[in-house]
């Protein structure tokens, strides 16, 4: 399956490639293609760019990649100098919204914020665009758009507003 058969995102988006560290050989790209998304920070939303799986997120410190959990994570975000308090989250993590009681609820529960994350992972496109989607079974570097994932909310204590 080449560039040109991603349905409606063809040549004009290029080859996606997944936020997903373990099954590729170049994961600085994604970070690279994610980087171009036209809608940073969206309606005041802040943005948190890591690996991830459904229970954690890894992230570099000290030159190195290390796993770390929504307590550790919420820890990190509460210092960083541009996160508000009570600011919205969106994970661009993939598979950090693919369980209930996952790493996005449990992030939503500790800083007690509304957290949207992928239920599956996260493509970017050279572009900027990105979906959310499976691996393809005979190809696991392309996504499979028959298998779709969305944004999803988490609310703290697990209870919408």
């Amino acid at each position: 399956m080449g560039a040109g058969s991603y349905g409606g995102f063809g040549n004009t988006y290029g080859t996606a490639v997944p936020g997903d560290a373990v099954y590729r050989s170049n994961p600085e790209l994604y970070f690279e293609y994610i980087g171009k998304r036209t809608d940073k920070d969206k309606n005041g939303v802040y943005d948190i760019v890591a690996h991830g799986e459904k229970k954690i997120i890894r992230v570099e410190h000290n030159g190195k990649i290390i796993s770390i959990d929504s307590r550790v994570a919420a820890k990190l975000i509460a210092h960083k100098k541009d996160y508000k308090n009570g600011q919205a989250l969106r994970l661009l993590s993939c598979n950090t919204g693919s369980s209930p009681q996952g790493f996005a609820q449990n992030l939503a529960n500790k800083l007690n914020v509304v957290v949207e994350a992928p239920t599956k992972l996260v493509w970017a496109f050279p572009n900027g665009k990105y979906i959310v989607a499976s691996r393809m079974k005979n190809n696991p570097n392309k996504p499979n758009l028959k298998d779709l994932g969305r944004f999803k909310k988490f609310y703290p204590g697990g209870k919408k507003k």
